[in-house]
């Protein structure tokens, strides 16, 4: 489904306010999201397979946008931030405009890597000192 641009410029006050009253977001919130909008927008306008003046979010258009960013030179945590903010707003066109029911990254096809604390191996003998000080700590609480 799709809108015109002259309607999304009516929509996208409404979903600023949703975020702020409904959700209650913070402002910093509110304007990532709002140039997570408009970053969109300018990948649309890129596609030679859009028609002009026309707002589409769908699967396809998630990992064209994604692919956009990385281009960028965004790191995966900028991009999921990002498609994030389209979600949210997604979520919105559909629950308030009957756009088509939203999908996550990973439902559209896009996989982002997850970013995790690394981890060492400690040897068997460090391991079980670090476990007696742990628990003489513990007692030291009760």
């Amino acid at each position: 489904m799709t809108i015109s641009l002259d309607r999304l410029k009516i929509v996208l006050p409404d979903f600023l306010e949703y975020m702020t009253g409904v959700r209650a977001a913070t402002d910093s919130t509110v304007a990532a999201y709002k140039h997570d909008i408009d970053t969109y927008l300018e990948f649309l306008q890129s596609k030679a397979d859009i028609v002009p003046g026309e707002f589409v979010i769908n699967e396809r258009t998630m990992r064209g946008f994604a692919i956009f960013l990385r281009a960028r030179g965004n790191v995966d945590s900028t991009v999921q931030r990002r498609l994030d903010g389209i979600s949210a707003f997604w979520k919105f066109l559909h629950d308030q405009y009957d756009f088509e029911e939203p999908k996550s990254a990973k439902g559209c096809g896009i996989r982002l890597k997850n970013k995790r604390n690394p981890s060492v191996n400690i040897p068997r003998a460090e391991y079980k000192t670090f476990m007696e000080a742990i628990y003489d700590d513990l007692r030291k609480i009760k």
